[in-house]
């Protein structure tokens, strides 16, 4: 009881749930637009990612970079030609 109450009063612990959050809600945006669920290349979905949404990245590497976040996060990977979370 006491535990429940620390964690969920801690800041850190809502900025990690925060952090998990925009995660899965990155790799849930891949996973539904046809054209980044089918680019292999965890790199090129960086790529796509800055030319499809400017302006949220600073750089091909920090959407890079977020992508494989979300994607460990989520437990995703690239099975039969898209990206999915495995059953």
């Amino acid at each position: 009881m006491f535990l429940a109450a620390f964690t969920s009063a801690c800041p850190v612990h809502e900025h990690e749930v925060q952090t998990y959050q925009r995660r899965n809600e990155l790799f849930d945006r891949v996973t539904a637009d046809p054209e980044l669920a089918g680019i292999e290349s965890a790199r090129a979905v960086g790529r796509a990612l800055i030319r499809r949404f400017p302006g949220e990245w600073a750089s091909d590497e920090a959407a890079y970079k977020a992508f494989t976040r979300a994607r460990k996060a989520a437990g995703g990977d690239f099975i039969g030609g898209r990206w999915l979370i495995p059953d």
